[in-house]
Formats: C-alpha cells, structure tokens, sequence
C-alpha cells in the first residue's frame, strides 16, 4: 500500500500540468508520514506546515526588492489581525492573502485561493509590473 501510494505521488509530481496537492483523509491513517516520506525522497527541500491549533501562518518574501508579507489562512474568516497590524505599522505596497475565499483585490491586499498557492510569485510579480 506504502509503495502504491508514493508511486501515485511520483505520477502526480511527473504531471507537467499538475495542480496543488491536498491530502485529506481520517486521522491517523499515515497522511503526514506519506508526504514526509515523498518530500524526503522526492525533492531536495521540504517545508511541514501544521495548522492544528493556530489556523494561520505569517511569511514574509523578498520579491524585486519589495518585502511582501503573506498570510496564509486555512479558513474562510478574513480578519487578519497580524497582517493588518504589519501593514499598518508598516504600510508595504503589496500584501497577500492565501485563504479558502474567492480571487479578489482590495487595495493592494491581494487575497489568493489556497488552490492558487503555487501561482502566488507570478500574481505579485504580475501586480508589480503593471505598477510600473
């Protein structure tokens, strides 16, 4: 079973047109050993985020010489509490939101769906050219 699943695993990374991966499933059943697993064998870095008990994550990136901060969210509840707070103090031009809600831009906050999380480079970058 083991070797089944880290075979669909491979398929889907080999998958030129693949979308973001989420692993759903009953508790313990092994969903974090698998990807664990996948993740060690399979790439050269891997990063394990949890969201028990705190259901947001802060992430600051460098991006053409803008400090972006992102907030990713597993919820549809936008109240951004931390983000709003860096944002205010201080007042970076771009900032983005990963959560379960719709595409949508509200200004210079731009709240990005968890199934887009592998675009989110090309969005802000997009974003900071049409500033240009």
């Amino acid at each position: 079973m083991r070797r089944r699943a880290i075979e669909i695993l491979r398929q889907w990374k080999a998958n030129p047109e693949k979308k973001p991966m989420i692993l759903h499933g009953a508790r313990q059943v092994g969903k974090t050993w698998l990807m664990m697993e996948f993740g060690k064998t399979e790439y050269k870095n891997t990063a394990y985020v949890n969201f028990d008990g705190n259901p947001r994550m802060e992430i600051l990136i460098q991006l053409e010489g803008y400090v972006i901060p992102i907030e990713v969210k597993a919820a549809k509840n936008l109240q951004a509490k931390s983000l709003k707070f860096y944002r205010d103090a201080f007042a970076p031009e771009k900032a983005a939101r990963l959560s379960l809600a719709d595409c949508r831009i509200d200004g210079g906050l731009y709240n990005i769906p968890l199934y887009m999380a592998g675009k989110v480079r090309n969005i802000l970058l997009m974003s900071l050219e049409m500033d240009r």
